[in-house]
């Protein structure tokens, strides 16, 4: 028996739609199936008012979403009758088949539940007669056991299962690191089907360049010889035209970046997520400041381990980055893809230094000292033995003494109150509830929560003021807010911080999409 998921009936729709088998479609009108694909898809800096404009960039658009909507065509789904048990958070990251709990329930999918820094397992006994591939979507990762042996993953959801006469034992241990985690979909797909997809995710990457490219610089190229090199897969050719056009400037941070200045502004955002035409404008905003630098405080992307999410975050920071640096922390979703090991490699690639390995660094600019922690990269969440040590040799440092101002830059949030269940991560409150006063934390800045919160806590005579800063492109929570702790303040809407840092105050401004204050704050020490 066949099924087809929504996305993949929305894929052959949208194929009919785009005029596939007819060369003539490039000359009709953009439909209004076309410009709800538009928005889903990561071709954020297209307007759809250019597509009535220019043909040639039309029939680019078109032919590179051709590509974006394919999926891999499902064989078959698993949805019913999963045994279900709770794993053990203390074993950690690795585990062996012997390990796994008792199952003590059956449950259907999609099954989610609200068990932060959980692991929860799943199995299924399962007949698979010849070589095929498993899709399978877990919050936030999943591992995989096929027979009791452990079995890679592809891209983080995808894994090769070997072919067997007879029926054995699928296990998958599911690592939620947020709130609602769970089992959510397995799929089989035929290895023909599979390696088509694959085939034009490749392709989708380029044209997602090389649309960027054409769109800044259409006289570079033309059109007509992207589009043939698209329909016809030829990677060899689409990488020469990439070459055409000048590097994006790299999103690689500086290691180091000080001033003697004491007066100076730098902006502050979160989970830009995939919500990347929202990004944009707040982009839009930032840039027209001469702030020292910007941070980004996690979740840069939805699925870490997927290059098009990366390819759009450049896209997106390149204004930005012409005239300021930008730090940039890891947050769980940047880790997405890479619950074997959690080493994030694509966002090493893009973030950190050349030749650097640790995610979690610090900086020193003007009179303020910012520390930049990763707690993402243990499960459950928690600081590294080796991060623990360096954490210390900075709070005990000079450069922290002597600093006027210390910020803490961390994803997840030590309190919060506008996702629904969720009060901030109890890791992160113990650390900060356990240095604020000794070390005079005067800022925690995270994101995670999807919208805008402030605390100040007083710590024994140490104000510490917490920040969450989420707004900048990903779905924002609902109306409906937990009932603790209780912030100061809940803006759902998004958004980004400025903050003018002086001498003895700092003033906290904080902007949504249409460049309007919709709160600011005055620190002073």
């Amino acid at each position: 028996m066949h099924y087809l998921p929504y996305f993949l009936c929305i894929s052959l729709c949208v194929s009919l739609i785009l005029g596939c088998d007819d060369p003539s479609h490039s000359d009709l009108e953009w439909t209004l199936e076309e410009t709800r694909l538009l928005e889903k898809s990561p071709l954020f800096f297209v307007d759809t008012s250019q597509l009535y404009q220019d043909e040639e960039f039309r029939s680019l658009v078109r032919t590179a979403l051709r590509q974006w909507v394919a999926k891999p065509v499902f064989a078959e789904g698993m949805h019913t009758d999963w045994a279900f048990g709770e794993g053990d958070p203390s074993l950690g990251l690795s585990v062996a088949i012997s390990q796994k709990p008792e199952f003590d329930s059956l449950v259907d999918l999609p099954h989610k539940i609200a068990k932060p820094n959980w692991p929860l397992w799943y199995e299924k006994t399962v007949l698979n007669p010849e070589s095929r591939w498993l899709y399978i979507k877990g919050d936030d990762g999943v591992q995989v056991f096929w027979d009791g042996k452990p079995i890679s993953s592809h891209k983080g959801q995808y894994f090769k299962i070997p072919a067997s006469p007879d029926a054995l034992t699928l296990s998958i241990r599911v690592l939620n690191n947020a709130m609602g985690g769970g089992l959510q979909k397995v799929f089989w797909i035929n290895d023909d089907a599979f390696q088509s997809y694959q085939e034009q995710y490749e392709i989708f990457g380029y044209a997602q360049q090389l649309l960027w490219h054409y769109w800044q610089q259409p006289e570079k190229v033309l059109a007509a010889e992207i589009i043939n090199r698209i329909e016809q897969k030829d990677t060899s050719k689409l990488e020469a035209i990439l070459g055409v056009f000048p590097p994006l400037l790299p999103t690689n941070m500086p290691e180091l970046y000080t001033t003697s200045d004491t007066t100076f502004s730098f902006t502050a955002w979160g989970d830009s997520q995939g919500g990347w035409r929202t990004f944009q404008h707040l982009i839009d905003h930032m840039q027209n400041s001469a702030d020292a630098f910007s941070i980004g405080l996690g979740d840069l992307v939805a699925n870490g381990i997927e290059e098009q999410q990366w390819i759009s975050f450049q896209q997106c920071l390149q204004p930005l980055l012409a005239v300021q640096p930008v730090f940039s922390i890891a947050g769980n979703h940047d880790y997405d893809g890479y619950y074997k090991d959690l080493i994030p490699l694509l966002y090493k690639e893009q973030i950190l230094p050349e030749g650097k390995e640790r995610t979690y660094f610090s900086w020193v600019y003007g009179n303020a000292f910012f520390l930049a922690l990763d707690p993402n990269e243990a499960f459950p969440l928690s600081l590294s033995g080796q991060q623990t040590i360096w954490m210390e040799e900075q709070l005990n440092s000079p450069a922290w003494e002597n600093a006027q101002w210390h910020f803490v830059l961390i994803h997840q949030p030590p309190y919060a109150q506008g996702w629904p269940g969720y009060h901030g991560d109890d890791f992160v409150r113990e650390f900060i509830e356990g240095k604020a006063a000794e070390k005079k934390i005067d800022f925690v800045l995270s994101g995670h929560t999807h919208d805008y919160e402030r605390l100040a806590k007083d710590f024994e005579n140490q104000v510490t003021h917490c920040f969450v800063l989420g707004g900048a492109g990903g779905s924002l929570e609902p109306e409906e807010s937990s009932d603790f702790p209780k912030m100061d303040l809940i803006r759902k809407e998004h958004h980004f911080a400025r903050f003018k840092v002086k001498q003895s105050d700092i003033e906290i401004k904080i902007i949504n999409l249409e460049g309007q204050v919709v709160d600011s704050l005055l620190v002073s020490k």
